[in-house]
């Protein structure tokens, strides 16, 4: 960057010229100071410009004693002198040196103009007539001719402008240019203005609104490239949402939707327009558009929607696109253009009606998120999606969960080497019988929760090739696969895990698993990890370090072909949940949980309910002093004979109903350190515990719950205890606590 000196007569004002290769940002590549204004457009013509993003510039430098001395201002680019904006500064169109300086770049890029070999002296002058073959097949007025000529003119050596005949005129979509110069066309009047200051804007404003048979307003988009827009108030209304605001089309106006002026964003644009039906889309030239973020968003009663002509190269947004058209049947995304789009997520999600989606067109390379992508696409059956490249794709959360209908899956050509989520990915896909993954590289996932939940018709699984070494959430992982005959996950490295919770829940079909590989000490939930797998025989958890565990309910609920498990490795001590966690595991004989510490525990209601077959429990470390509830603990434990809770310290007992309801065999029943003053009870504690002949209780015991025993054996029978004989009462000892 060259500075020059400039030695000047303080009372005299000067002024110097510069070139910059960055116009908003001078000291942003090439810059040089110059005396005079030829110098520095020498300079200007000679540099190719290259920097990314940047608009090389010829500017000014007056040097005197007001407040814009040596403050850099832009003079003119290749196009444009900026006359308007030098001239919103008073001090400037006051200033001789200034307006001579203007007046001598014009003189410049008018005869640089003059020497190209055609001139255009008007946007459509000077152009071609129509070809006779177009003027037979359609009925254009003599303006859309003349307009489409001189498209035609303008374009004709551009190979990457695609000419095909169409139905009628596609309008143009006029956008303003780097330095917010804009020239467009309402009603064949032409009308052409910078957007930088808000009285021309409304002069041009006002001018279209007196030519044109509707009215036409300015809004500032929130969204795209945060262009002033020129729209018709009869087809597009101001909305809002979330706090977003944004043009909306008027459902049910009449009027064939076109892209407003200088539109970059068509974000829930037709967003929410629930009562129509079809939607004429021929006219609706997308080629500035950036954004179509929720678009057609709950267009609910649109079956069809007629996309060829939609030009999305530009876009990279299209977030919830077709979320939730629910009566959508087809849709023919072939022409569609997606190599700049970066995020798709939930762009089809609640498309209920959808049978079949042709995606072979789709370049996915920029695209980071297919969050949701196919959520909820109920009637989808197949889809193939070997064309999509998502080498840097990071979120791929509920892509194809709720796809109830999809019966088979290859995603052998994913490349998920930068996926880090992974959560409920195939939920819900009840038809799904083998997925391939085989390509799956999971190294960076850390979210697999929910991952094949509901994947009820999955008979096998290759995890072979699955690395958890990042995973923190396997909640879920495989709930309800209910037909899974055999799961290996011996390669599994779970040492990040925090939560197992219902991890193999409802697999129905599973004998047996391996998990002695598991590392399971920094795991904090296993709630209903084991729920339900009726065929589990046995289970090998003597690896399990469950020290961190603060939640066990449920977590061997309803594994009623379990006939042993050996939980002597369990460290318990921060466990605050054990309600549920054997109930109904009806073949367990024995339970010996004499290594449990309970003394955060604060719920135990159903814990062994329906354990019909278990004979004796080993209670000799249990703490209860947290405890609140005890609600059905032993409720139908049938083959119970003698239970001693005389350790049980229940001072913050408040729920012990049904508490040894069913225990048809028990006979004997040491309650001696209970204290039911805070305890909800009544007739059915003891329901059904017809051999019952000796309770012991102690002086902290119901005065009323002993009347209304005492009462049972005299033959009143508030308690049902048929073979209840006698009450042995104690006394607590003198130090006695419940810490």
């Amino acid at each position: 960057m060259e500075r020059m000196n400039l030695f000047q007569d303080n009372n005299k004002s000067q002024i110097t010229f510069y070139f910059a290769e960055c116009m908003e940002f001078p000291d942003y590549g090439e810059y040089k100071e110059f005396p005079t204004l030829a110098q520095a457009i020498s300079l200007f013509e000679k540099c190719p410009g290259t920097l990314l993003n940047a608009v090389k510039c010829v500017g000014f430098i007056l040097h005197d004693d007001s407040i814009y001395d040596d403050v850099k201002q832009p003079l003119m680019t290749s196009k444009h002198v900026l006359k308007d904006d030098i001239n919103y500064i008073s001090h400037y169109a006051n200033t001789t040196l200034v307006q001579e300086a203007i007046k001598e770049a014009e003189c410049y890029l008018r005869s640089k103009e003059n020497s190209k070999p055609k001139v255009t002296t008007g946007m459509f002058d000077n152009c071609d007539p129509l070809p006779a073959e177009m003027r037979k097949n359609f009925k254009f007025t003599d303006e859309e001719i003349r307009y489409l000529s001189g498209v035609g003119e303008m374009f004709k050596n551009d190979k990457s402008v695609n000419f095909e005949i169409m139905e009628g005129p596609m309008p143009p979509a006029p956008i303003q240019d780097e330095n917010r110069f804009i020239c467009f066309r309402v009603e064949g009047k032409e009308y052409s203005l910078r957007i930088v200051s808000k009285e021309e804007m409304q002069r041009v404003k006002e001018e279209v609104n007196k030519n044109s048979k509707y009215t036409y307003d300015w809004f500032k988009e929130e969204s795209g490239d945060h262009n002033w827009v020129l729209y018709n108030t009869d087809m597009y209304e101001i909305s809002n949402y979330e706090g977003n605001r944004y043009l909306h089309y008027i459902e049910l106006n009449g009027l064939p939707p076109v892209v407003p002026i200088n539109a970059t964003s068509c974000k829930y644009m037709f967003g929410n327009c629930c009562n129509m039906e079809e939607l004429d889309l021929k006219h609706f030239n997308t080629e500035n558009i950036i954004t179509m973020k929720c678009m057609f968003f709950q267009c609910s009663k649109i079956s069809k929607l007629d996309l060829n002509r939609f030009n999305t190269a530009k876009v990279t947004n299209m977030i919830r696109m077709f979320y939730k058209c629910c009566n959508l049947k087809e849709l023919d995304l072939s022409s569609f253009s997606t190599g700049n789009v970066i995020h798709m997520i939930h762009m089809f999600a609640g498309c209920e009606s959808l049978k079949a989606l042709d995606l072979n067109s789709f370049n996915t390379e920029n695209v980071k998120s297919l969050h949701g992508m196919f959520s909820n696409c109920y009637s989808l059956k197949e889809l193939n999606l070997s064309s999509f490249n998502t080498e840097n794709v990071t979120d791929m959360y509920g892509m194809f969960s709720g796809c109830y209908s999809l019966e088979e899956l290859n995603l052998s050509s994913f490349k998920t080497e930068r996926v880090t989520d992974m959560g409920y990915l195939f939920a819900g896909c009840e038809s799904l019988k083998v997925p391939d993954i085989s390509s799956f590289n999971t190294e960076n996932v850390d979210d697999m929760h929910y991952m094949f939940a509901d994947c009820c018709s999955l008979e096998e699984l290759n995890l072979s090739r699955l690395n958890t070494a990042n995973v923190i959430d396997m909640s879920h992982m495989f709930y309800k696969c209910s037909k899974l005959l055999s799961l290996d996950v011996s390669n599994f490295n779970t040492e990040k895990v925090t939560t197992m919770g219902c991890m193999f829940a409802e697999c129905k079909l599973l004998e047996q698993l391996d998990l002695t590989s598991f590392d399971t000490s920094i795991v904090v939930g296993m709630s209903s990890m084991f729920e339900d797998c009726i065929s589990l025989k046995k289970l090998d958890l003597s690896s399990f370090n469950t020290v961190s565990v603060g939640n066990m309910h449920s977590m061997f609920s309803g594994c009623n072909n379990l006939e042993q498990l050996d939980l002597s490795s369990f460290n318990t001590i921060n466990v605050m949940y054990m309600d549920n966690m054997f109930r109904e595991c009806s073949k367990l004989k024995y339970l010996d949980l004499s290594s449990f510490n309970t003394g955060d525990v604060v719920y135990m209601f159903s814990m062994f309910e329906g354990c019909i077959s278990l004979e004796s429990i080993n209670f000799s470390s249990f703490v209860t002093t947290k405890v609140k509830t005890m609600e059905a603990m032993f409720k139908d434990c049938k083959s119970l004979v003698m239970l001693d809770l005389s350790n049980f310290k229940t001072d913050r007992l408040e729920d012990m109903s049904e508490m040894f309801s069913g225990c048809s065999k028990l006979t004997v029943l040491n309650l001696n350190n209970f204290s039911t003053s805070k305890a909800n009870y009544d007739s059915n504690v003891f329901q059904g515990c017809n051999a019952l002949t000796t309770v012991r209780v102690g002086n902290r015991f119901s005065t009323d719950l002993e009347r209304m025993l005492k009462k049972n054996i005299e033959g009143i029978k508030i308690i049902q205890c048929a073979a209840l004989k006698r009450i042995k009462s104690r006394s607590f000892p003198e130090d006695y606590n419940i810490n």
